[in-house]
């Protein structure tokens, strides 16, 4: 009696098992946002890491400093620490050609114009994230670094 009830209980966890070897992860349905491929949308680039467990706690988006790049944000000890807790992250990048910093954010400045509103920007970002991870109601922070925290 007792073996039949073990079998049992080895055979339901390897049918589970099996099903979640089935089901799509979500780091794995990834089309873009990878260093190599940016997400393209309205104004701009973004960079996106999914963590690799299925319960996603929330949304952390981080800017750059100036000068730098969202891609080079990816393998940050802040992405990792983020992916670690359930965090997608994402990192886009401040891009604006014609300014004297084109990898800069349109921070306030009485020397600078800027062809972007960033504000705008960001949240088309972040509305593209939710639409694409169906996390409407995530939890969001918004952090920075030197120019991006600005």
């Amino acid at each position: 009696m007792e073996i039949s009830k073990l079998n049992k209980t080895v055979s339901r966890a390897a049918g589970i098992a099996f099903a979640a070897m089935l089901a799509p992860s979500v780091a794995l349905a990834q089309e873009c946002g990878g260093p190599e491929t940016p997400c393209q949308i309205d104004g701009g680039t973004y960079h996106i890491l999914y963590p690799e467990n299925s319960g996603i706690a929330g949304i952390v988006m981080h800017l750059h400093g100036g000068g730098s790049s969202g891609r080079s944000m990816l393998g940050s000890g802040l992405a990792d620490e983020a992916l670690a807790r359930g965090y997608v992250f994402v990192a886009p990048n401040g891009e604006h050609p014609e300014a004297v910093w084109p990898k800069d954010w349109s921070v306030r400045a009485d020397n600078m114009d800027f062809d972007r509103d960033d504000a705008t920007f960001l949240s088309a970002v972040l509305a593209d994230v939710r639409s694409q991870a169906n996390l409407a109601d995530a939890p969001f922070l918004l952090a920075g670094f030197s120019r991006g925290g600005s």
